[in-house]
């Protein structure tokens, strides 16, 4: 879940855990009234220990609703028991989503080991909140596992600790301080532990990434591919060769400037205004409409390769023959005023309701040494023949320079170890095909146009087609 899903859905289960609670709290009292009655109960519960309770139990709902009740049961019997995975998967997609849901699994559970010390004096040894957090994100992380609403994962289980923990540490340094009646730096350096601990090690990250030639590759596995219980059949001619090719960098990659520069070609388009709000929806920045535009549009920006698509979400239509030609004649001189449309274009009328330009790459890239732009272009419009839809695919590479990459074989030692991506896991005895093997290229984090060696084939039978990609450039 990006930021945006993650405040949805704490107002959602905030709302649904108010009213809960006032019911939760009426059943404590008829529980607590049966105790002290039927069961002649000796022990009271003060004000403080009844706010508390109530607190304790509207946090819990409003975690089980974004951990467990708010998603569909798509994880079956999935654990994961690897340390970490969660930074390697943000690392590899250098994501601050994946950053960020790291810190919110923390801060998740902080409420918890903040209310609980004030439960009781019993409540404030560390040993007893220790125990009481790890048992309780226990039970989530297993209440996922049995409905299928999650993954079991240790890292979780870390995350959801250390937050726990902090919180112990805050209302602690608060207790104590004011029982003395004065600040006590040693509870008070205790609060900061978790967070520079935390701080470092992002600092840490942050620094060998900037400091790294080249990004990071997504396609690079969190954990191994268990090759054990496979048999693979290659049937591809593989090389010992050590090779030069072209690398290549995209020219608009994180360019915010260029994102707002095409915002306002598009409003000359439509002849419309855009908010002077930019939403990010994770690594893309979303214009919207103004406030009290005629009609609802949307323009959405993709930060990792300029490329961007624009709707007014209506339903599009057949272009009327008649206006045609004035169409295509608007959007081409549209596109080459604003320098959108690269020279080595070939143009098409798509399914009788799209206007198509391919942007044609040069044959053998890995040898190419010049700028070059790849992709298309694809404009759709309504019925009342305004624009509905652009779909700008069109990426612009320029020309950095040679780098060696590792040669076929050292490639396909790689899959043999089970360093590449597989979403559908291996089975016991499954026969791998392998039938190909072509080296393409992809973009990094940092929008470099990098080589990669894709294998391809299929899983015991032709029709279960199976393709991994192995990263090509020498370490």
């Amino acid at each position: 879940m990006d930021i945006i899903t993650i405040f949805t859905q704490l107002v959602k289960w905030g709302l649904i855990a108010i009213i809960d609670v006032i019911g939760l709290s009426i059943l404590y009292y008829i529980a607590f009234f049966i105790y002290k009655k039927v069961f002649q109960g000796k022990r009271n519960l003060t004000k403080k220990q009844w706010i508390v309770l109530v607190l304790i139990s509207g946090w819990l709902i409003v975690v089980l609703g974004l951990t467990t009740f708010s998603r569909g049961a798509n994880f079956t019997g999935s654990i994961n028991i690897s340390f970490f995975t969660s930074y390697i998967n943000a690392w590899n997609q250098w994501s601050l989503k994946e950053f960020q849901l790291i810190i919110f699994n923390m801060l998740m559970f902080t409420p918890l080991g903040f209310l609980l010390p004030l439960l009781s004096k019993k409540e404030e040894k560390f040993s007893i909140v220790c125990l009481t957090s790890f048992l309780v994100t226990l039970g989530i992380e297993t209440i996922q596992l049995i409905t299928g609403t999650g993954i079991f994962e240790f890292d979780d289980l870390i995350h959801n600790f250390l937050g726990s923990i902090f919180g112990y540490f805050i209302i602690m340094a608060i207790i104590n301080c004011v029982k003395l009646k004065r600040l006590k730096i040693k509870e008070i350096l205790k609060v900061f532990i978790i967070p520079f601990i935390i701080g470092v090690v992002f600092f840490t990250i942050l620094l060998v990434y900037n400091n790294q030639k080249y990004g990071n590759v997504p396609i690079l596995p969190v954990t191994k591919v268990d090759m054990s219980i496979v048999k693979i059949e290659n049937k591809v001619n593989l090389s010992d060769e050590s090779i030069e090719v072209s690398i290549y960098k995209n020219k608009y990659t994180k360019d915010i400037e260029n994102a707002r520069a095409i915002s306002k070609k598009v409003e000359k388009l439509i002849n419309g205004r855009f908010s002077k709000t930019i939403r990010t929806d994770g690594n893309n920045k979303v214009f919207i409409s103004k406030k009290g535009s005629l009609e609802n549009f949307q323009l959405t920006y993709l930060m990792n390769d300029g490329t961007w698509s624009y709707t007014n979400w209506e339903d599009f239509a057949e272009i009327d023959e008649n206006k045609l030609s004035a169409n295509k004649e608007k959007i081409e001189s549209w596109l080459k005023d604003n320098k959108l449309l690269p020279n080595n274009t070939e143009y098409s009328l798509q399914n009788n309701d799209t206007l198509r330009y391919d942007v044609m790459s040069p044959v053998n890239i890995s040898d190419n040494e010049d700028d070059y732009s790849f992709g298309s272009i694809m404009i759709k419009f309504d019925d009342e023949n305004r624009i509905n839809n652009i779909f700008y695919n069109v990426n612009y590479n320029e020309f950095i320079g040679k780098e060696e990459i590792i040669s076929s074989k050292l490639a396909y030692n790689e899959i043999l170890k089970g360093n590449f991506s597989q979403y559908v896991l291996f089975s016991q005895e499954d026969k791998l095909v392998i039938e190909k093997c072509e080296l393409d290229y992809i973009y990094d984090t940092k929008g470099y146009y990098q080589p990669v060696y894709t294998f391809s084939g299929y899983i015991n039978e032709e029709d279960i087609e199976w393709r991994c990609q192995i990263p090509a450039l020498k370490k």
